[in-house]
């Protein structure tokens, strides 16, 4: 099975702050992640907006040192509350979402690296996962299980013939609309709802539509992509 290790870095914290802040890093540059910096960072935010990525690392690296030193953050703490409901509920989420996707997760380790921010962005090729620290273990479910269906799109998925003639636009929207799935069909592991962004609300209803219309026998994740492949492409 799986494992899924937490790890603490400060180098891909800061990278990560440095990101969300810098919007000219970061793709997703329509999403103001700035706007959701914690009242107590806004002060760093402001100091390390627009600035090179060396300048803005000179003053994020001992911020999130003395960070994580802090006893009233008590990062050793958060990360032993996460470890152990993450240990609880993995094993039915990844069963779940294999079931689900038609195939099996077949890394054996996801590495989950702590970040202080809101952004939790992955990596397809290397599997890892950033994970904000600074929320619920049930919020950290719902993330981890957000982006393993990313995993598991890219990896069977990405070479079906009607998602090869998508654009790297609808590519996109496909990939982050289908993680309606965990709000209609995970409710009995995950307590908080999947987080989506807002000019993606009317795609996901769509397919949520569809896939209600179906029987519940003749639901199959394949088929529900190149639904919407179909409409992506008439646009």
């Amino acid at each position: 099975m799986t494992k899924l290790t937490l790890i603490e870095n400060v180098i891909t914290d800061a990278n990560n702050r440095y990101e969300a802040i810098n919007p000219a890093e970061w793709k997703d540059h329509w999403f103001d992640w700035k706007s959701q910096a914690r009242p107590e960072d806004k002060p760093i935010v402001e100091q390390i907006s627009w600035k090179t990525k060396q300048d803005a690392f000179d003053i994020l690296i001992p911020y999130l040192e003395d960070t994580y030193k802090n006893r009233d953050f008590n990062l050793s703490q958060k990360k032993h509350i996460a470890e152990e409901f993450l240990g609880k509920h993995k094993d039915i989420l990844l069963w779940r979402i294999a079931e689900l996707t038609k195939h099996p997760i077949e890394y054996n380790e996801i590495q989950l690296f702590i970040t202080t921010y809101a952004r939790c962005p992955y990596d397809r090729k290397k599997w890892y996962i950033r994970l904000n620290i600074n929320t619920t273990p049930e919020r950290m479910l719902s993330i981890v299980a957000h982006e393993i269906l990313h995993f598991q799109f890219h990896t069977y998925y990405s070479h079906n013939p009607k998602v090869k003639m998508l654009n790297d636009d609808k590519y996109y929207l496909l990939k982050e609309s289908l993680t309606f799935l965990l709000n209609s069909e995970f409710k009995n592991i995950l307590t908080e709802p999947d987080f989506w962004y807002p000019t993606h609300q009317e795609l996901r209803k769509q397919l949520e539509d569809y896939r209600i219309s179906q029987p519940a026998d003749q639901r199959d994740f394949e088929k529900l992509i190149e639904y919407w492949c179909d409409l992506l492409l008439a646009k």
